[in-house]
């Protein structure tokens, strides 16, 4: 039950963003049900990894972090080199490959859980993320349909983002 519960209104929203923009490509390539199994199966080996790493703590483990971190693993193997708009800085607009985005963001939590003192309580579930990114980037083959491929390189195919459909500028273009 700690999926469904987070620390404020910004640790949900940031939550629900991340589930807006990377979720329903991940939920196409293997069905809701399948998806449901899939968010609730990464967010509990994400509380696992976070207790087994800091089982001293007496912090609660709250939100869906590890489970939305499963999907964004997922996200990484199946969509590598898709562009992904970021704002850098806060306001400069960029796009960049799903792989540089991603995988800045799981050094990011590497980098964050090795700095984070020892015995001293975290505001972070760094493990947590740690965790559900690399089972949502393993189970991932196990929960897919079998005609969606692995490591997708078609980076000029259309995004599909909470609904909306992005075409590719070589779409736009009509292929020139």
């Amino acid at each position: 039950t700690s999926m469904f519960l987070h620390g404020g209104f910004g640790h949900l929203f940031g939550n629900m963003l991340f589930l807006w923009v990377f979720g329903d490509n991940v939920e196409d390539s293997m069905g809701h049900a399948r998806f449901l199994g899939f968010y609730l199966l990464c967010g509990v080996i994400a509380a696992l990894a976070q207790i087994m790493v800091d089982s001293g703590s007496e912090a609660p483990v709250i939100g869906a972090s590890g489970a939305i971190s499963g999907i964004l693993g997922a996200y990484f193997v199946l969509h590598p080199r898709v562009q992904i708009w970021v704002l850098a800085f806060a306001f400069i607009p960029l796009r960049l490959p799903t792989f540089v985005v991603l995988g800045l963001w799981i050094v990011m939590q590497v980098v964050m859980s090795l700095a984070a003192q020892p015995g001293q309580p975290e505001s972070v579930a760094w493990w947590a993320h740690i965790g559900g990114f690399a089972a949502g980037a393993w189970l991932i083959r196990y929960f897919r349909y079998p005609h969606v491929p692995l490591w997708d390189t078609t980076a000029g195919e259309a995004l599909k983002v909470g609904g909306l459909r992005f075409r590719s500028r070589k779409e736009r273009n009509g292929d020139r």
